[in-house]
C-alpha cells in the first residue's frame, strides 16, 4: 500500500514549463527500487523511481516510510511512496541531492516561494542538512530579489501617489520567518520578526495579514505570530493613550485648562479649539477615542505616523504654548520599547538547525549501504 503525507495549502498553480513525461524522467534514478508518485502544479500525477537506501540515509522520516518499522525485518522496502501532497519541484530538488545528481541542483536559482516550499519539506522530513552546500547562495540571491521588489514597490507608490505606510512591507516577511527558522538563520529571523511587528496589519477578525492583505501561510514558526499580535496590541494601547488621555483630560475635567490669564471667554475658546482639534484630528485618521483597541487594523508604524502628524490648532499665537505638543517624543519612546517577538525556544531551535546543517554529511559510499532494520 502507498504511504501518503499531508502538506500545506498551495497557491494557484503557475503555467507548466515541463511536460509530465520529462518530469517523471527527472525523478527516475538508476538505483531506484521503489516507485514515487508526485503531483504537478496542474494536478497531473507522475511516477518516478527512487532508491530506498538513499531515502533512508537522507532522512529518518523517509527511512520509516521506505522501511515501515511494523513490517518484518526481511520484507524489504515498500513498493511505492505517495508524495502527491508535497511541492513537486522542491521534492525533486531533494531527490536529486540524495541521488548525487548535483548538476541540476547547482543550476537552481530559487526565489522566496521556492525556498519556502523547500523549507517546508526540510522541516517536515528532518533533512535540512541536504541543502547545506547551496543554502547561503540561494538565500542571498532570493533576499536580493526581494529587496529590489520592495524598492520597486515603494517607487511605484510614490509615483502613483499615496501613503507608503498604507500597506505592509512588500517582502514576504511571513515566509522569510519560516525559512530562517527552518534553516537556522537567527539574524534574518530576528530582523524579520521585528520588522513584521512594526508593519503588522490585521483583518476584521484580528488576524495578521501579509502585504497582499492575505492571511499568513499555514507553515509558520510556532508562537511567533501570537507574540507579534500580543506585542502589537500592547504597543498600540500605549501609542493611542498618548492622545486618548489628553481627550479624557478635557472630558473628565470641566474646569478651564488654558493656563493663560485673561478673559475667561478667550480661555474657554482656547480649550474648545484644542479639544476640537484632538477629536476631529483623530476622526480624520480613523483613530476615534471611542473605538475598541481590537478594532484598530493599522500597523504600529501607521498609528505612530498618524499620531505624530496630528495638527493641534491654537486660538492665536499667544495661546500656542497652552497645549504641550510632545507627541513625537512620546511616540518614539514607545517605539524604542516594543519588546521582542523572538522567543528563546525559537533561538534554541535555530541553533539545533545550524548544528544539523554543519554536522551531517551523506557520503556516496554510505548511500549504497542498506539501512539496518531492527529485529523483533
Amino acid at each position: 500500500m502507498p504511504i501518503s503525507f499531508s502538506r500545506q495549502k498551495k497557491q494557484p498553480p503557475p503555467a507548466r514549463t515541463v511536460s509530465p513525461d520529462e518530469f517523471a524522467k527527472s525523478c527516475t534514478f538508476p538505483s531506484g527500487d521503489i516507485r514515487v508518485r508526485l503531483k504537478l502544479e496542474d494536478e497531473t500525477q507522475v511516477i518516478g523511481r527512487i532508491s530506498s537506501h538513499a531515502m533512508s540515509l537522507a532522512s529518518p522520516v523517509w527511512k520509516n516510510f521506505a522501511y515501515p518499522p511494523w513490517n518484518a525485518a526481511d520484507s524489504g522496502p515498500v513498493e511505492e511512496l505517495d508524495f502527491t501532497e508535497d511541492d513537486p519541484n522542491a521534492l525533486l530538488l531533494l531527490l536529486q541531492v540524495i541521488h548525487f545528481e548535483f548538476a541540476p541542483v547547482k543550476e537552481q536559482k530559487p526565489g522566496t516561494d521556492q525556498i519556502y516550499q523547500l523549507a517546508i519539506l526540510c522541516d517536515k522530513y528532518d533533512c535540512v542538512h541536504l541543502v547545506g552546500p547551496w543554502l547561503d547562495d540561494w538565500l542571498e540571491k532570493a533576499e536580493s530579489i526581494d529587496v529590489v521588489r520592495h524598492h520597486t514597490y515603494l517607487l511605484l507608490k510614490r509615483f502613483r501617489g499615496g501613503d507608503n505606510n498604507s500597506a505592509c512591507k512588500e517582502v514576504d516577511s511571513e515566509k522569510w520567518l519560516f525559512i530562517a527558522w527552518v534553516f537556522g538563520k537567527q539574524e534574518i529571523f530576528e530582523q524579520t520578526a521585528k520588522n513584521k511587528l512594526l508593519r503588522a496589519c490585521t483583518n476584521e477578525e484580528g488576524q495578521l495579514l501579509t502585504f497582499k492583505n492575505e492571511l499568513a501561510p499555514e507553515a509558520m514558526p510556532p508562537d511567533v505570530l501570537k507574540q507579534i499580535l500580543s506585542l502589537r496590541l500592547a504597543a498600540l494601547e500605549k501609542l493611542l493613550d498618548i492622545v486618548y488621555r489628553r481627550v479624557r483630560g478635557f472630558a473628565d475635567n470641566k474646569e478651564i485648562h488654558c493656563p493663560r490669564e485673561g478673559v475667561d471667554k478667550n480661555r474657554k475658546a482656547c480649550d474648545a479649539i484644542i479639544y476640537g482639534s484632538l477629536i476631529r484630528g483623530l476622526e480624520l485618521v480613523d483613530l476615534q477615542s471611542t473605538r475598541d483597541l481590537q478594532d484598530i487594523k493599522f500597523s504600529i508604524n501607521q498609528v505612530s505616523s498618524k499620531i505624530k502628524n496630528l495638527e493641534i490648532h491654537s486660538l492665536n499665537p499667544f495661546h500656542e504654548s497652552c497645549f504641550e505638543r510632545d507627541f513625537e517624543v512620546q511616540v518614539d519612546s514607545v517605539l524604542s520599547n516594543l519588546g521582542n517577538p523572538v522567543l528563546d525556544s525559537h533561538r534554541r531551535h535555530m541553533e539545533e538547525q545550524q548544528r544539523k546543517l554543519k554536522g551531517r554529511v551523506v557520503s556516496q559510499e554510505a548511500s549504497m549501504k542498506k539501512p539496518q532494520v531492527a529485529e523483533d
